[in-house]
């Protein structure tokens, strides 16, 4: 598999996505980071010290591009068609952060691009944000990926930025991935949004460790199939225990809803 992100700071892949990304790396994976620091400054070897604990690939833009929505998207663009990630990872439209939406923006322009010519990405995912709080909404994940195997390599990675004063974002790291945790049966999570792309989403079975995938009132997360794609299997939670549950009386002849990605009761956050 090969997986891509774009997101705006240095630190952001570690923060938001470490633990996923660890997974993967350690797994033989194909992992790359675009992010942007300002040229000359000690972020570009802090960047490449995260990334090197990651075991990802990282390109670092000059910061200044996050100015432009247009050289951005055409950044953004070149890096997904040198990558051909099945999965590319950003911000998320509604956060806080004014350079977080932007570059969620300008992938959310270049996917649907690259997609047409060139079949790829097969998933698109928003990550976290301060707080899980946005400008007028509670991020709403559709899934989330259990790290607690990698959490305490997570904060180490993020211990690398050391000019942002890695202690306040490592409690926030910690808060938040026992927040997802208990929301998904793990002692720590990571909590993504799935897009969708050119009107398709992707089955979550695509992503390993999957504590969780939420259904939303339009059917939750479902295995799709593309003129260039075969449909994924949904694959059961292998951490998951049987439960025994007392059927509501209906006729015999009553079909069983009951299946691995079975859309749950509506969740409030």
């Amino acid at each position: 598999m090969r997986i891509s992100t774009v997101l705006a700071h240095p630190d952001d892949a570690e923060l938001w996505a470490g633990g996923t990304l660890l997974q993967h790396s350690a797994r033989g994976d194909h992992i790359h980071v675009l992010t942007f620091a300002d040229q000359g400054s000690g972020r570009r070897a802090e960047t490449e010290a995260g990334a090197r604990l990651l075991g990802v690939k990282c390109q670092i833009v000059d910061r200044r591009v996050l100015g432009s929505s247009d050289e951005l998207t055409r950044r953004v663009m070149k890096f997904l068609r040198a990558t051909e990630p099945d999965v590319v990872i950003t911000h998320w439209e509604r956060d806080t952060h004014y350079e977080h939406a932007a570059v969620c923006r300008a992938v959310c322009r270049a996917v649907p691009r690259v997609r047409i010519d060139r079949g790829f990405p097969r998933m698109l995912l928003s990550c976290d944000t301060y707080g899980s709080l946005g400008l007028d909404s509670v991020f709403q994940p559709t899934l989330y990926i259990d790290v607690s195997s990698v959490f305490e390599s997570k904060l180490a990675a993020l211990s690398a930025h050391a000019s942002q004063g890695p202690a306040w974002w490592i409690e926030m790291a910690k808060t938040l991935g026992a927040l997802h945790g208990l929301r998904s049966g793990c002692a720590y999570a990571e909590a993504f949004l799935e897009l969708a792309i050119l009107g398709q989403k992707r089955s979550a079975s695509l992503l390993p460790n999957v504590a969780r995938a939420i259904a939303t009132a339009t059917g939750g997360i479902t295995a799709q199939s593309g003129p260039r794609l075969p449909p994924s299997q949904p694959q059961a939670d292998p951490g998951s225990r049987p439960r025994t549950r007392r059927p509501a009386p209906a006729p015999a002849s009553a079909p069983s809803d009951s299946g691995p990605l079975s859309p749950a009761p509506g969740r409030g956050h």
